[in-house]
């Protein structure tokens, strides 16, 4: 594998990193904001970019790990309740995947 190759495989997982970490940050301003953010708008980019990624990659057991796993030093930057969301970004994942599941069968 060329470093090209390993950079394009691994790329996703640096967006939603990067979006896990900057939006919180920029995004939230009152408890509004930061309820909209993280049950509407994170959840909705993690079952879109997971609903991508399967559809172009196949399904991958490791990946909704992965994207809950990259949520963990968050909780270091809002509190301790953030974990929850470790578990909920997961579980949104997986229901990407299977939904890209069945998009690619059907194609």
């Amino acid at each position: 594998m060329t470093i090209i190759t390993i950079a394009k495989k691994y790329a996703i997982y640096g967006i939603v990193a990067l979006i896990y970490y900057l939006s919180p940050l920029l995004l939230i301003q009152d408890t509004g904001s930061a309820i909209f953010i993280l049950l509407i708008i994170l959840p909705l980019f993690v079952f879109i970019v997971s609903e991508i990624y399967t559809v172009k990659n196949g399904f991958k057991w490791y990946f909704p790990i992965v994207v809950g796993l990259l949520w963990i030093p968050n909780i270091f930057l809002l509190n301790d309740s953030a974990a929850f969301y470790i578990v909920f970004y997961g579980i949104i994942s997986l229901i990407g995947q299977i939904i890209g599941i069945v998009i690619k069968i059907f194609k």
